[in-house]
């Protein structure tokens, strides 16, 4: 990415990019939730090939990412979810057109989460996992707070996030993408729900 100074308030940006890092390396390890912050963030730069420079990304090549990450992790389910949340902003903020065509990447995603050898199975313990009560005894899944690390890291990240807000400039306000802007909030409200998904809203 080419940075530009005229654009970026380092003041804020820098410590952003710090406490990312750091909220990373608190979660990463050998466990396979990594693999949903690489698929995401490859969700991302389709959006933004779309959305900057008009290039589409073909829907065999979602399903091949999405096919790949059916059969390493459930979280492609969730993300769904994120594409389907993208599509609906997408169809409201630019368009039929650019609407319809992340419906159809969310069709291939929901179809690519009955490709791997639980099916059907995959959706039911991903709803289980979500209304199990036995997720408030474990640390990962408890809300976030400033009393944890991972808290406090959100907090100050977002804080900082919304300031540098203030010092973006009327041309540069017209060109806030709000489909990313929502989903920005959606995500950071899923970081305080659960400490589990503090990185993914990062």
């Amino acid at each position: 990415f080419k940075l530009k100074t005229t654009s970026s308030v380092w003041v804020i940006h820098a410590p952003l990019v710090v406490m990312t890092f750091i909220s990373l390396s608190l979660s990463a390890g050998v466990r396979l939730q990594v693999l949903s912050w690489l698929g995401l963030v490859l969700i991302y730069f389709g959006y933004l090939q779309y959305r900057e420079h008009n290039k589409v990304w073909p829907l065999w090549l979602w399903f091949i990412i999405f096919i790949i990450w059916a059969n390493l992790h459930n979280s492609l389910i969730f993300a769904a979810v994120v594409i389907f949340i993208i599509a609906t902003l997408s169809l409201i903020f630019y368009g039929k057109k650019q609407g319809i065509y992340w419906f159809k990447v969310t069709f291939v995603a929901a179809l690519c989460t009955l490709l791997q050898p639980l099916g059907i199975k995959s959706h039911l313990e991903f709803v289980h996992i979500l209304g199990d009560s036995y997720k408030t005894h474990i640390a990962e899944w408890m809300p976030t707070t400033i009393n944890h690390s991972q808290g406090l890291i959100l907090i100050i990240s977002f804080t900082l996030f919304f300031i540098s807000l203030l010092f973006i400039s009327k041309e540069n306000l017209k060109k806030i993408d709000f489909v990313l802007l929502i989903l920005f909030i959606i995500l950071m409200l899923s970081g305080f729900m659960n400490i589990r998904n503090v990185p993914i809203a990062m």
